[in-house]
């Protein structure tokens, strides 16, 4: 139902992304906002905003234009799952699920770019930015024992405890248990070197 009823706005999309596209990410998304308010159906407004945001570059710009679908999207899904509504549940299923992933996409950009203002940008981090107790542990990993600098001023602790907070993990205790992993694979490698002598 709501692809066919937004058939007379679905050109905006293309005509949107490509706005954002030929302006080389340099137009802000605020300025195309005030337009994909006024798209009357939630799926046409929903997919122009996730095109306009593939086109952005990693920034707040594109940080903000997948919030906006997110919200897009989680408004969607209220007025689906309103007691009266004559939508399908096959229909409420899929903008739940569409959800989930716009979630998870912009918790990942807004992380990647969060590690790319930090300067943390070591390669082994990037396949690990969908899932934040992983990412945490290895950011500690990398750069606790290769980069003393990053530790002493602050950087790593700041960032890390962002990304805690946003996902609701104890950074804390993960740096314990961190502390006392490398503790142990320390006297395990004593205990080697002594069995070799």
């Amino acid at each position: 139902a709501g692809a066919g009823a937004g058939a007379g706005s679905s050109g905006s999309a293309p005509a949107s992304a490509s706005v954002a596209a030929s302006a080389g990410g340099k137009i802000q998304f605020a300025t195309l906002k005030p337009l994909i308010q006024r798209i009357a159906n939630p799926e046409t407004a929903i997919m122009t905003t996730k095109l306009i945001a593939d086109g952005l570059p990693l920034g707040p710009d594109k940080i903000e234009a997948l919030e906006t679908a997110v919200a897009l999207t989680a408004d969607w899904q209220a007025q689906l799952a309103q007691p009266g509504s004559s939508t399908a549940d096959s229909v409420l299923g899929k903008v739940e699920v569409m959800l989930e992933r716009l979630k998870s996409l912009c918790d990942r950009t807004i992380t990647e770019h969060a590690l790319q203002e930090a300067g943390l940008t070591h390669s082994s981090l990037s396949p690990l930015l969908g899932s934040p107790a992983e990412l945490l542990a290895k950011m500690y990993e990398v750069y606790s024992l290769q980069n003393a600098e990053v530790l002493c001023n602050g950087t790593l602790d700041r960032v890390a405890s962002a990304i805690a907070a946003r996902h609701d993990l104890d950074l804390e205790k993960m740096k314990r248990f961190l502390i006392q992993k490398w503790l142990l694979a320390g006297e395990d490698m004593d205990e080697q070197q002594q069995q070799q002598q």
